[in-house]
């Protein structure tokens, strides 16, 4: 997470998958047994979008230090109630990215077309009626 300038930085939370390095402006926190770290990347990045921490940071710029950031109270579904909103979240993320992906391929085929179609009455292939 990245727990300054809140209020500015798109996309302050991820997860790390693999061991090695990460941006130093990053704070890194690992998951306790009673937590799914798919669960509370969807909870955070939720509270990222909205920007529902901002109200906290109180300094010149807008951040949190790691110990306010514990200190908030967390909610803790059960693990298996977790596992399934990830999954779900997951899902459904995977669905519009894929309908993301066919929309662009589609305004890409359209652009190829109007692309080609002015070409030939440009060129003089074809001719205004």
């Amino acid at each position: 997470m990245c727990l300054f300038d809140i209020d500015v930085t798109p996309r302050c939370i991820g997860i790390i998958k693999q061991n090695g390095i990460t941006s130093p402006a990053y704070s890194q926190f690992k998951m306790k047994e009673i937590a799914k770290a798919r669960f509370y990347y969807y909870y955070y990045l939720m509270l990222d979008y909205t920007k529902e921490l901002l109200h906290l940071a109180k300094n010149l710029r807008h951040s949190l230090t790691e110990d306010q950031l514990g200190a908030i109270k967390q909610l803790v579904p059960p693990l298996d109630e977790q596992q399934e909103i990830a999954d779900y979240l997951d899902n459904k993320c995977a669905e519009i990215e894929q309908i993301i992906a066919d929309k662009k391929s589609q305004i890409e085929t359209l652009d190829g077309f109007k692309k080609s179609l002015i070409y030939e009455y440009v060129t003089g292939k074809k001719e205004v009626e």
